[in-house]
This record gives C-alpha cells, sequence and structure tokens, in this order.
C-alpha cells in the first residue's frame, strides 16, 4: 500500500506540474515572451522579470529552453538572460510556500470549478483558469497522498535503521533528493515529495537542507541537459549548474539558512521545507549578481565555445519546446523569419549577378532554393506537432503556415523565373534603355522593402507594416501592368535585339511582380485572419484534453 500511495502521488504531482505550465501558457502565452524581451534593460530587472515568469510558469525545462531561446535570438544579451534564469529559479519556489499550506481541505472544491472551467466553456481565458485549478487540485492531492505513504512507511519497524543510516550518511538523502529531480524535471515536485515524507515523520529536519542541496543541484543538472545541444544554451546551464554548486557550498560549510530550522520560529516542516528553497535561490541570485560576466566566461570553455554564429545556429525548431506552445510558437516565428532572411538573401544574389553581369555562384543561388524548400518542410513538420493551442495561437499557428509557404513559393519563382531570365539577358548580352534600368531598380527596391516588412511584421505583429506591405503590393502591380502596355506598344518596331531585350525585360519584370503578388498575399491573409467578421465561421473550440 506504500509504494501504491507514493507512485500515485508521484504520478499526480507530476502531472499536475505539467498541466499547470500549460495552463499558464494558455493564460500568458506569447504575450509573456513579448513582455519579458522588453523587461530587461538591466540584470536586476532581467532578475525580477525571471522571477514573476517563474512564478506562472513553473518548469524548470521549459524556462530553460525559454531563456536559451532568448540567448540564440541575440536580442538580450547573455548575462541578463542568466540573471532572468537566476531570477526564475526564485520565482518558482511559490508553488512549493503554496503547497506548504495545509490545502488538502480544498482539493474537492479545486477539482470541481476547474473541471466546469476547462472541460465546459470555450473561452480561451475561462479554460486557462480552470486548467490551473485543476493542476492545483492534483498537486494538493498529491502532497495528501505522500503524507498517506510516510505514515504507513514510519509503521515498519525497519524504518528506524534505515533513518539512522541516513543521519550517518546524509549524501544519500543529498543523491536521492537530485536523482528524484532529475527524473520529475522539477523542483516542485521534488520538493513536495519531500514536504509530504516530513509531515509524515519519514524525512528528519536534519537531512531538510541536504534535501534542498541534493534538489537543487539535481534541478540544475536538468535545465543543463534540456539545452546540451546548443552552445550558447549549454553555456547558460553550466552557469546555472555552477551558481547553484556554489551556493551548495555555501550553505552546507556556513549554514546561513540553519535559522529557519531553528525551534524558536516555530514553523511548521511543511514551511521549514518551503522557505529553504527560496531563500536558497534568492541568496545564490544576489550573491551572484554582480559577477555574471566573470561565471560565464569561467564556463565558456566548457561550454564548447563562445555564441552562436550564422553558420552553427542551422535552426531554431527544437522538439523539446512542443512541451510549452508560446516557446514552440516563438521558435516558429524565428524560423520563419531565418526563412525570410534566405529569400531576400537569394533575391540580393541574384540581383547582384545580373548587375555585375555574371559574378556570381549560380549553383550557389539554387542551392539556397533548397535550402528555404527545407525549411518550410521543417517548419510545417515542426508546427503540425504543436500540441493544444488558444484560439490567438491558432491564429499565429495559420499565419506562420500561410507565411511560410507564400515564401516557399516566392523561392520558387525566384530560382525557375528570375533566375531563368537573368542567364538569358546575360547570354544574349542584352542592354536595357536606362529608363527600363531605373524602373527595374525601382521595383526591386520596392520588393525588397516588402521582405523588410514581412520582418517587421513578425518580430512586432505591427499592423502598419501589414498595411504597408499591401499598398506596395499594389504599386508594383499598377506599375508592372501600366510597363507592360507601353512595351508592347514598342514591340511593333525595331530591330530584333531590341525586341528581345524588350522581351527578357518583361519576363523580368513580370518576375519581381510574381515576387511582389506573393509577398502581398501573406498581407491579405493576415487581414483576413486579425479582423473579426460576424458572418465568419467560427473556429472550433480547442480540444478537451491534452
Amino acid at each position: 500500500m506504500f509504494l501504491i500511495k507514493l507512485a500515485a502521488g508521484l504520478a499526480l504531482i507530476t502531472f499536475g506540474v505539467r498541466f499547470l505550465r500549460k495552463g499558464l501558457d494558455r493564460l500568458f502565452g506569447g504575450r509573456l515572451i513579448a513582455w519579458l524581451e522588453r523587461a530587461t534593460r538591466n540584470r536586476a530587472q532581467a532578475l525580477l522579470a525571471g522571477a514573476i515568469t517563474g512564478t506562472v510558469a513553473p518548469s524548470s525545462t521549459g524556462l530553460s529552453l525559454l531563456t536559451m531561446q532568448f540567448a540564440r535570438s541575440g536580442r538580450i544579451a547573455t548575462d541578463k538572460v542568466l540573471a532572468m534564469l537566476l531570477g526564475a529559479n526564485v520565482g518558482m519556489t511559490l508553488l512549493v510556500n503554496i503547497a506548504a499550506f495545509q490545502m488538502e481541505n480544498y482539493v474537492g472544491l479545486m477539482l470541481f470549478f476547474g473541471v466546469v472551467g476547462f472541460q465546459f466553456t470555450t473561452r480561451p481565458r475561462i479554460r486557462g483558469i480552470g486548467q490551473c485549478l485543476l493542476s492545483l487540485g492534483f498537486i494538493f492531492l498529491a502532497m495528501d497522498f505522500f503524507h498517506q505513504a510516510a505514515a504507513l512507511f514510519i509503521q515498519n519497524q525497519e524504518v528506524e535503521e534505515v533513518f539512522r543510516l541516513l543521519n550517518r550518511y546524509p549524501s544519500l538523502i543529498g543523491l536521492g533528493a537530485a536523482l528524484a529531480a532529475i527524473v520529475l524535471q522539477s523542483s516542485t515536485a521534488a520538493i513536495g515529495l519531500a514536504i509530504g515524507l516530513a509531515a509524515g515523520g519519514a524525512l528528519p529536519g536534519s537531512l531538510f537542507v541536504t534535501w534542498i542541496v541534493g534538489t537543487n543541484l539535481g534541478i540544475g543538472c536538468t535545465s543543463l541537459f534540456c539545452v546540451w545541444e546548443d552552445v550558447e544554451g549549454r553555456r547558460l546551464g553550466w552557469a546555472n549548474l555552477l551558481v547553484k554548486a556554489l551556493m551548495a557550498v555555501v550553505v552546507l560549510t556556513l549554514g546561513p539558512l540553519n535559522f529557519l530550522l531553528t525551534p524558536g520560529l516555530g514553523l511548521p516542516v511543511a514551511h521549514q521545507l518551503a522557505f529553504l528553497q527560496t531563500a536558497f535561490n534568492a541568496l545564490a541570485a544576489v550573491i551572484s549578481l554582480p559577477w555574471l560576466h566573470t561565471l560565464l566566461a569561467l564556463v565558456q570553455r566548457g561550454a564548447g565555445g563562445g555564441p552562436p554564429t550564422a553558420s552553427t545556429r542551422k535552426t531554431f525548431l527544437d522538439p523539446q519546446a512542443l512541451e510549452s506552445t508560446s516557446v514552440a510558437l516563438a521558435n516558429a516565428t524565428r524560423e520563419t523569419l531565418r526563412m525570410t532572411d534566405e529569400v531576400g538573401e537569394m533575391l540580393r544574389q541574384v540581383w547582384w549577378v545580373r548587375t555585375t553581369a555574371g559574378a556570381g555562384d549560380l549553383k550557389a543561388i539554387r542551392h539556397q532554393d533548397d535550402t528555404i524548400d527545407e525549411i518550410n518542410r521543417q517548419l510545417l513538420l515542426y508546427l503540425s506537432r504543436i500540441g493544444e493551442l488558444t484560439h490567438p495561437d491558432r491564429r499565429w499557428h495559420f499565419l506562420l503556415l500561410t507565411c511560410a509557404s507564400e515564401l516557399e513559393t516566392v523561392g520558387d519563382i525566384i530560382e525557375k523565373h528570375f533566375l531563368h531570365t537573368v542567364e538569358k539577358q546575360l547570354a544574349d548580352r542584352l542592354k536595357f534603355a536606362p529608363e527600363s534600368e531605373a524602373i527595374l531598380q525601382e521595383v526591386y527596391q520596392q520588393t525588397r522593402e516588402q521582405l523588410q516588412l514581412i520582418t517587421s511584421w513578425l518580430t512586432t505583429r505591427d499592423r502598419a507594416a501589414v498595411q504597408q506591405l499591401s499598398q506596395i503590393g499594389d504599386q508594383i502591380a499598377a506599375r508592372c501592368a501600366r510597363e507592360k502596355q507601353r512595351h508592347y506598344e514598342h514591340l511593333q518596331s525595331g530591330n530584333d535585339t531590341a525586341l528581345l531585350a524588350n522581351l527578357v525585360f518583361l519576363d523580368m519584370l513580370d518576375g519581381l511582380r510574381r515576387v511582389s503578388q506573393h509577398l502581398a498575399a501573406i498581407a491579405g491573409e493576415i487581414e483576413r485572419t486579425e479582423t473579426p467578421v460576424k458572418s465568419r465561421n467560427p473556429m472550433p473550440p480547442p480540444p478537451t484534453l491534452h
């Protein structure tokens, strides 16, 4: 019976923490990521922002992936990202402190209202609140299972011998706590297990600090494992683990947290463990804050190099991030931005070949189209694997799919139509009139501006960029129609070379028009998707449970 209770508690608290993270992700989602990018002007602000993030998203795995995302994007300095991660370690302890209260009496209410809000409503915010209540009910129910398991455990006469051994070798308890944190992938679950065992009398107070140290080292290892394949993420993971290891040495040798265990404070054992966890991470964050650059420099060799470059950053599509919808969509957005850059570079290279009379590598340009096709394929596959989506997330998910599809088509047009026309001009050594050259240059620059506007929209979601993208598309279409009519009138006279030059010019202009048309189609889809229409059929409700 003891093992059944323990297994049930571990299952419920692991699922509850994961389900809570998804519920909070439903409530905040991409807004949290956008806010974090603005709230990290200095290390202190980054630390505070991380603490808030850890409070509303209590998952060490999810936060490790999120901080790696920021580090890879290059938008936030690495020392500020590390400050954010250290602050998140503090914020995640709030759930532990809530669990320290005797909430078992309210589990029934949480489960009831959680099911009502999550299962029987369709509004994303209400469903998110219901999912959070349901998750908290699971977590507190797991705590009750731990209490019952510990009560059954200490009834065994052999338990006293076990504790005598543990008191003599506290390192075994520390190792066990570290393994629990690694297996459960949650410091909340590991401390929750300790609270349950301590409340049942199975974990003596003399081993509380050892358990806290082991848990934090274990969760530091988990965070490092999550980001191991990324150079910058590995650097952050090592720095985070180093901070925890140094703090562990200080706590075990100097005992600055032992005052929380003194009988004079009269704290229940559950609150002692919760406060120890909070104090450990808060003290580690405050002490290490001035030395973040030094810490990052120390671990740079062990992390395998410096910051990622364009050659090493092959993709933003981290499969581990699929556990967090907001992080996965942020990764997909970064990959779409990368795809936009590749298309822009491909267009620039073709134009360079044309203006320099062949001073370029045509095979490399065609290979670039293969790269764009592969990015599109991987991006579509990644987006298809993202799980439950809120209504705003589904809109963004659909727009990313649309954007990727149009960009892939643009790459094909550049490679199969525009590049072919440029090769024909170079092969026949055709010269365009200065007026025609000026027209091509103007339309080319407008097309490049459209790509920049797509980048701006993906980065800021600025509706003004969408409107301007559509307007430029209309201008290019009208300009090409006028030029086509004017050049058709000149085809009736002139020598063969002039006629051929006119035809090639029109083909080249039409290639730019087709590129612009597909870029403008992205703006049209954004307007249709983000503008509410009463007659439009509502999107289907999200699945009931994931």
